[in-house]
């Protein structure tokens, strides 16, 4: 069954007259929160910033602190850093062992392309509950192209060249060569079922997609042109910040010897700092630079 539902808020959303209410119906056929159950707070606040923008349904995601996660099929947890490594100076290369958050993230959305097979759903824009659009959104969205891309990024953190596709009014679309994060992106029932067809996700999910090349998938990127770090191009949706994620990042642990499991398998006795005192920095604190700050640096 469909993993959504309405929670309780203390925050109503805004009201919007009906003339506005196109939102992004006209270019895609759903549009996904995901959100845990545990974090209403969070529900709350993209529903009072998305009244007027985007008319998402909430779908509950999947708690990797819930030991049943643990057994799914679906995610393995053991995965290697490596080309990670070439993309993120924070990343040394070696083989890592995913956290709880990496893992109950990757089913969310694992979820969510079954729910998009199963429902026969066109194409479906996935949020996550840290989204933040900016204010001409709409106006953005509008612009861009509905045909030639099975995943469409709207926020992303691309790394690496940048191979040019197109360009509209005021965006440029491009093929990413490698990225993180998976906080809006938009993709086809035909892209949601070739995911799906080479599961498990091994690791983070951003990660697996980059690189496996999505799997063959067309990816395209839009950024507004001019704007954003050194002119580089803003997202039409970023991450709110400041805000502590769900998803502690594996990346930036090493993977314990064998000796040592042999000790103690519990997952988070298997992760030691990778001297990079990854502990001790703020999620997204390489970020705040620029989304696109790291293109092609490996310093």
């Amino acid at each position: 069954p469909e993993r959504w539902a309405p929670l309780q808020s203390s925050m109503a959303p805004k009201y919007v007259p009906p003339h506005r209410r196109r939102l992004a119906t006209s270019t895609f056929d759903r549009v996904y929160c995901v959100n845990l159950r545990r974090r209403p707070e969070r529900w709350a606040h993209f529903e009072a910033a998305a009244a007027g923008i985007v008319d998402a349904r909430r779908f509950e995601a999947i708690d990797g602190d819930d030991e049943m996660t643990l057994s799914e099929s679906s995610f393995a947890f053991d995965w290697d850093a490596t080309r990670n490594a070439t993309y993120d100076r924070h990343v040394a290369p070696g083989p890592r062992r995913a956290s709880a958050g990496e893992c109950g993230c990757a089913l969310s959305h694992v979820a969510l392309w079954r729910v998009i097979v199963d429902e026969a759903v066109g194409k479906t824009l996935i949020l996550e509950d840290d989204a933040s659009f900016r204010g001409d959104f709409r106006e953005r969205l509008e612009e861009l192209p509905t045909t030639n891309w099975d995943v469409l990024y709207l926020g992303f953190s691309d790394r690496g060249e940048r191979r040019p596709i197109s360009k509209t009014k005021s965006c440029d679309i491009f093929e990413p060569e490698f990225g993180f994060q998976t906080h809006a992106y938009a993709l086809t029932n035909d892209a949601a079922a070739r995911l799906l067809r080479h599961l498990p996700v091994r690791g983070p999910l951003d990660v697996w997609l980059a690189e496996n090349h999505w799997f063959g998938l067309s990816v395209r990127c839009a950024v507004v042109r001019g704007e954003g770090w050194r002119g580089t191009g803003a997202w039409l949706v970023d991450q709110r910040r400041p805000l502590r994620s769900d998803v502690p990042r594996s990346s930036r642990l090493l993977l314990r010897s064998r000796e040592d499991d042999d000790e103690d398998q519990s997952s988070s006795s298997r992760l030691l700092s990778d001297g990079l005192k990854a502990l001790s920095l703020s999620p997204g604190e390489d970020e705040e630079e620029s989304p696109s700050l790291l293109q092609g640096r490996t310093d």
